[in-house]
């Protein structure tokens, strides 16, 4: 894994006129969903292309009527801020989910990052997330507290915290290196690894060993087949998160600069083919089944919908080619979900199904909506100088070593194309589409510049 002075030895050999400052990794982290872009590769590519300019200007152009909505929708829930006496450490992690380590939270009355409140181990709602015992860090599972194993390390990564922040347990100083051991060691076969995948396919080396505490062999590629052998229906939230963890894998491993085989590979089909599987769910407003995917339904329900749509939509634009960020059923998905919340800003959302909906809406902000350095019209020059620098995913696989997925027969004598159907059993169920919900007002006298300064920016 590089480390931060190798990276910005590298990135500085790019331009000259690309230094590597907290900003360009922050950016870096805005398009490819990573910090681990940062620490695990050099990829960072300035975009100078007349041409490229031109193109992502006119996707922006094209699509602007959502930014405005978008805009909307970011800095009302931005604003809206977590208490520690009412919300529980579950429900301060989800806050996090959309806006990462500038989420801001009341603790004791004071504003502060929700990060440093988990961080320091204080009380959410009477609980706490973390324990020690004989030295050794743990972590506190059940209602209010972590609701899987490995999902702080997994909110952690994905809101790019970097392993030697410090995390204090009962006066006792751990960091997050400490954390990541405890997911290893707590590896078990049969059981859900979803959160373990993401979180430590961020923090380690994709082919790294260890040994668990009953003394099996581990490493990614193992967790990753664990994975593939659970299903999909049935899992967390429908079974996005377990595809979020393939998607998350993936992309670290590639940015690791390590070859697509094996288990590996099985996991980037199986992926490909659920993205082609969810689109035949979609109803025809742009919302995704409200039976994630057991099949297609329109529950009038808005919670509901914001629930199944936000979690997978938030996959669906995190795992996608720069070709596929612009493709009509997606785009329609995101003008569904951005008008749903617009029209209902003074709805009560449940925290997880909110943090997820607003985190998929922002990936799709960042990703097309932010138009280059020379065409935005910002007076907020920070913005400028971000929105000059992006990194492709495209780019990056083209300079690693993938095998291309074929049907061919796996351990089991059954076809690859066929895997999928081991993880979903379409029930055919017909239901009545609701009413198309109300177009949101395309124009808004909010505006970028409107916007907090940074954490809008950070995925």
């Amino acid at each position: 894994m590089l480390q931060a002075h190798q990276l910005s030895a590298k990135a500085h050999n790019v331009t000259d006129s690309v230094r590597p400052n907290s900003l360009v990794l922050l950016f870096t982290f805005l398009v490819t969903g990573s910090f681990v872009a940062a620490q695990n590769s050099a990829l960072i590519t300035r975009v100078t292309s007349l041409e490229s300019e031109t193109a992502k200007s006119e996707v922006a152009s094209k699509y602007s009527y959502l930014k405005s909505r978008i805009e909307i929708v970011l800095k009302h829930h931005f604003d809206e801020k977590e208490n520690s006496e009412k919300r529980s450490p579950w429900g301060v992690m989800h806050a996090m989910v959309a806006f990462g380590p500038h989420a801001e939270m009341y603790g004791d009355g004071k504003l502060v990052k929700d990060v440093d409140w988990l961080c320091e181990n204080q009380a959410c709602r009477g609980m706490k997330l973390l324990n020690q015992s004989k030295g050794r860090l743990g972590t506190n599972n059940g209602p209010g507290r972590q609701g899987h194993d490995g999902q702080f390390l997994a909110i952690l990564a994905q809101s790019q915290i970097d392993k030697s922040r410090k995390l204090i347990v009962d006066g006792t100083e751990f960091s997050i290196d400490d954390l990541i051991q405890y997911e290893m060691s707590t590896c078990k076969a049969k059981e859900e690894l979803t959160f373990k995948l993401i979180g430590l396919s961020h923090y380690i080396d994709s082919d790294q060993s260890w040994k668990s505490n009953d003394q099996q062999t581990w490493n990614l590629e193992r967790i990753v087949k664990e994975e593939l052998r659970q299903p999909v229906i049935g899992a967390a939230c429908g079974g996005t998160h377990r595809l979020m963890g393939f998607s998350y894998a993936l992309l670290m491993r590639r940015l690791q600069s390590k070859p697509i085989t094996g288990d590996w590979k099985r996991a980037e089909a199986f992926v490909r083919d659920f993205r082609n599987y969810t689109f035949k769910l979609q109803n025809r407003d742009g919302s995704f089944s409200t039976r994630w995917f057991e099949g297609r339904e329109m529950r009038k329900d808005i919670q509901r919908r914001v629930q199944t749509t936000g979690h997978i939509l938030e996959w669906l634009v995190f795992s996608a080619e720069e070709s596929e960020l612009t493709e009509p059923r997606l785009v329609k998905a995101v003008d569904y979900l951005s008008s749903l919340m617009v029209n209902n800003r003074k709805t009560k959302w449940e925290i997880g199904p909110k943090g997820h909906a607003v985190r998929a809406l922002r990936l799709f902000y960042e990703k097309v909506l932010l138009q280059p350095a020379t065409s935005v019209a910002s007076s907020n020059p920070t913005k400028n100088d971000l929105a000059e620098l992006i990194i492709s995913q495209s780019t990056m696989k083209s300079n690693v070593q993938v095998n291309e997925p074929s049907v061919e027969k796996s351990e089991s004598g059954k076809s690859e194309t066929s895997f999928i159907e081991e993880h979903v059993k379409t029930k055919s169920k017909k239901t009545g589409d609701s009413p198309v919900s109300k177009s949101a007002s395309q124009s808004s006298e909010i505006t970028a510049d409107d916007l907090p300064e940074l954490p809008l920016l950070i995925r």
